[in-house]
């Protein structure tokens, strides 16, 4: 979760310490920019490890609709893909999972 004023709330410990701001990352820039949905983003660079990150993020806003930051969760591209070769190996071996890229809101 990062806030407008810069602050931010981590789910787990860091493996290094970095300079952050959530008001820079781009998950934080997607969920101001579309405020009413939640939205996935475009796969982009962890800070902290060797990860390409895709999240599902949802702007915080207000009673009065005033944003006054966000929330997400992300998802590594090598789990996901660790993920959708075992749905197509193991789960349904006669179809096909795939992953569309695009921003998408549900």
């Amino acid at each position: 979760m990062g806030r407008e004023n810069g602050n931010f709330v981590r789910s787990h410990k860091r493996e290094r310490p970095t300079r952050y701001d959530p008001r820079e990352r781009p998950w934080y820039i997607a969920a101001k920019k579309t405020p009413k949905f939640v939205v996935r983003t475009e796969p982009y660079p962890s800070l902290t490890t060797q990860d390409i990150n895709i999240g599902v993020v949802k702007a915080l806003v207000d009673e009065q609709g005033h944003f006054f930051g966000a929330v997400g969760i992300d998802v590594t591209l090598a789990n996901l893909t660790n993920y959708i070769y075992m749905l197509n190996s193991q789960l349904i071996p006669k179809g096909k999972c795939f992953f569309l890229t695009g921003m998408v809101r549900f």
